[in-house]
């Protein structure tokens, strides 16, 4: 037990550890703050309006977040009493983290890109046709799409 105490009370390994968190906790806000980006831009194309609500849901997640990972932080400090040199808690919530954020972003992504996205703009060029030729042309896109 004596061992586990002094590894647990080595500097280096508390240093390593406080840097390795740090590290993980600031790529989660990078990969929220991504996505956050990449919804903005989402509802950009889509014409949609931009409200206060998804960018503090958005703080909450980065903060929901950041308490999972002490949470595997505690964890890890406490694994430092067993042989196991290194924080594998935190890097597997992180991991997982940053996997959910680019799922999102994907997602995100491909509905900026799809035919929902162009709707709204085609639907605004038929009530501004004053022609038929001009609105058959645009029937004609939306059957394209």
């Amino acid at each position: 037990m004596e061992n586990a105490v002094t590894y647990l009370m080595d500097y280096e390994t508390l240093k390593h550890y406080g840097v390795f968190s740090l590290v993980a906790l600031a790529l989660v806000t990078i990969a929220v703050i991504i996505d956050l980006c990449t919804g903005l831009s989402k509802a950009i194309a889509k014409h949609e309006a931009i409200r206060s609500n998804p960018l503090r849901r958005t703080l909450v997640k980065i903060l929901e977040y950041w308490g999972l990972q002490m949470i595997a932080l505690i964890i890890d400090l406490l694994l430092c009493f067993t042989p196991l040199e290194h924080p594998y808690a935190i890097m597997v919530v992180s991991v997982a983290i940053v996997s959910i954020e680019i799922k999102s972003v994907f997602e995100n992504l491909s509905e900026k890109k799809s035919a929902a996205a162009k709707i709204q703009d085609i639907v605004e060029q038929i009530i501004k046709t004053t022609d038929n030729e001009t609105a058959i042309k645009i029937i004609e896109l939306i059957k394209n799409l």
